[in-house]
């Protein structure tokens, strides 16, 4: 199984939408950024009155709305782009069982996304922290409509303490 996984990751990186995808994930990253310096800016305009009635979106909200996409696309590449070119005949000749094949393409292409996504997405929360500080989308909250919550600004929400 380590040699279909290794044939799997060798196969990926030779196809061009791979770095196409990941190229996606560079430019939201990079949204993400000029994001948090607009905010910044913004913030940094305001009074102390409309500072304490903004709200704004988190840092990384582009990126993470983009990354499962991302993911989806790759996934479809990895398969679809064997089948494409024919050289899935080729793959099952070498490796007869199809749940072995799958599973490292599976394997692979989610692997290089999870790492992708992961290091995506703390990059983009440490860079808009660093370039926002003690501003904006820090930790804001507003009230809820049931009684005794409070909702981040991601719109979850928690138990208000007593």
């Amino acid at each position: 199984m380590n040699d279909v996984v290794a044939a799997e990751w060798r196969k990926l990186w030779a196809i061009r939408s791979t770095l196409n995808v990941l190229g996606v994930v560079v430019v939201f990253f990079a949204l993400c950024v000029l994001w948090s310096w607009y905010v910044r800016g913004y913030w940094d305009g305001l009074s102390a009155e409309r500072r304490a009635g903004l709200r704004t979106a988190a840092a990384d909200q582009p990126l993470l709305l983009v990354l499962p996409v991302c993911a989806a696309v790759l996934g479809a590449l990895s398969i679809t782009s064997e089948y494409g070119t024919g050289m899935i005949r080729t793959s099952l000749a070498a490796v007869p069982r199809r749940r072995n094949l799958f599973a490292a393409k599976a394997a692979v292409s989610s692997g290089v996304m999870l790492v992708a996504a992961l290091v995506s997405a703390a990059a983009a929360v440490l860079a808009g922290r660093a370039v926002v500080g003690g501003g904006p989308s820090r930790r804001s909250t507003r009230p809820c409509p049931t009684r005794r919550r409070t909702c981040s600004a991601s719109g979850s929400s928690r138990r208000r303490p007593r």
